[in-house]
């Protein structure tokens, strides 16, 4: 008669285990698809909260915390350029400095410049807080390689109307 080979159990790596990467690693397979619902210039885009819900509820399952930075200059000709930068922090993993305190692991990546033609008398805050978003969605959309999808609704509506509905071809030159 066989005996039957006891296998060991898999041993679970806590969360807290893991190392920086490996939880950047961990939070970019947890997020979800983005749908995109809004719609406007033609296209349809998805929208800054939708982007930042993502990403928060991986980062929060990964102890990680996400700190944007933005740094904003205007040039001569009336040009405001916002610098957008992510801060990544791993709760868990700290290390003593010279003083003795603890430092948290943190990651930066972005430095991506969002440039704006400042128009009339704009209202600069407005404009800067535009400028820190876009950028801001749009970094949090690359480094953790969001998949982006046209929402169910906006794929009907797209499908049910000619390329051409409200196009009069005979108007061509």
């Amino acid at each position: 008669m066989t005996e039957k080979k006891q296998t060991k159990p898999k041993e679970e790596t806590s969360i807290k285990d893991l190392n920086m990467y490996q939880k950047i690693h961990l939070a970019i397979e947890k997020c979800a698809d983005v749908k995109k619902k809004k719609t406007g210039m033609g296209y349809s885009a998805g929208s800054y909260n939708d982007v930042q819900q993502v990403v928060k509820e991986a980062c929060q399952y990964a102890r990680l915390v996400l700190t944007p930075t933005c740094f904003f200059e205007i040039t001569d000709d009336k040009m405001m350029i916002a610098t957008v930068v992510l801060n990544i922090t791993d709760m868990d993993n700290c290390y003593k400095d010279e003083q003795g305190r603890n430092v948290h692991h943190f990651h930066r990546c972005g430095d991506i410049k969002v440039p704006q033609v400042l128009k009339g008398n704009q209202n600069d805050p407005k404009v800067s807080g535009s400028l820190m978003s876009y950028g801001y969605k749009y970094l949090l959309q690359k480094f953790f390689l969001l998949n982006i999808e046209e929402s169910q609704d906006l794929d009907f509506e797209q499908n049910n109307s000619s390329p051409t509905s409200g196009f009069d071809i005979s108007q061509l030159k």
